[in-house]
């Protein structure tokens, strides 16, 4: 299952403030550790980039409208994958953002196993026999991504939907055989395109979304793939919790988040339970 973390900070920033007037441009850090129970996992997300402001307006519509470019992460005990992305935040509520990434595994807590045939047993048990017998090996591969985050503010509750097209391709698997793609928990055929949907509800309990605040968050999410049919449908609740020191850490703009819920729909795990944990810092703006 794709982490879900990145859609929940985004209901969270649901309205930005403005950093700098239209043109100024700073560079812009965002670091986010997470963890999950059921499949286990844990990563480091991580982007830098070099965000220019599209406007000083504080309209409910121009407010923190920017373009942002930069080289983005994830770090697993399994994986590593490098890339870049870029970003445009037309208007407010809109969020565009495409990435391409190496997928590059190291050989370790099953990072990638090719199964032959299409019909693959892909369960809890038979990976970690795979990871038992060794059968794992280093590999590289491909991933692009496109992504549109709609985000909506009403008073205390906020609301996000977005959607991800992702392309996938690894090297070394043979034509017909399939592999298990651990950040997403599917298996995928050689190319593959992964789709996933989030839907997220949440209410404000105090603060706001700029600064300190405290977050009650229910959320949806589907994913599928398009050539193996693989379907996955979870439901979550979050508390999220943005304490008011930030010098804490640095001035960075510290966030927790705790999530938990149940598979809807799943081809190993359908009716049991989820968590999932993370902690996120921000900066505006590196050495400014």
């Amino acid at each position: 299952m794709r982490w879900t973390c990145g859609a929940l900070l985004s209901l969270m920033l649901a309205a930005p403030a403005s950093l700098h007037a239209a043109g100024e441009g700073a560079w812009h850090h965002k670091s986010l550790l997470g963890a999950r129970i059921n499949r286990e996992g844990l990563s480091w997300f991580a982007d830098t980039g070099y965000r220019v402001p599209l406007s000083s307006s504080k309209s409910l519509l121009l407010k923190g409208t920017h373009l942002e470019a930069g080289a983005t992460w994830q770090l697993s005990p399994a994986s590593f994958h490098p890339g870049v992305y870029v970003q445009l935040v037309p208007v407010t509520p809109l969020v565009l953002r495409a990435s391409i990434q190496q997928l590059r595994y190291f050989g370790t807590f099953t990072a990638v196993h090719e199964f032959e045939g299409g019909d693959p047993d892909w369960s809890d048990e038979a990976l970690d026999q795979v990871q038992e017998d060794g059968d794992v090996r280093h590999e590289t591969g491909l991933l692009a991504q496109g992504r549109a985050t709609l985000r909506l503010k009403f008073g205390k509750v906020l609301a996000l939907f977005e959607n991800r097209l992702g392309y996938v391709r690894m090297r070394g698997v043979a034509e017909g055989n399939t592999w298990y793609e651990t950040t997403h928990d599917v298996v995928v055929e050689p190319e593959d395109g992964i789709h996933t949907m989030y839907g997220t509800l949440g209410f404000l309990l105090w603060g706001k979304t700029t600064r300190d605040m405290l977050l009650l968050a229910l959320r949806y999410q589907r994913d599928a793939t398009f050539e193996t049919e693989v379907r996955r449908q979870t439901l979550s609740g979050a508390i999220i919790w943005r304490p008011s020191r930030s010098s804490w850490f640095w001035g960075a703009k510290p966030t927790f988040g705790l999530m938990g819920g149940g598979y809807l729909q799943d081809a190993n795990r359908e009716g049991e339970p989820i968590f999932q944990f993370f902690v996120s810092l921000e900066w505006d703006a590196l050495g400014g």
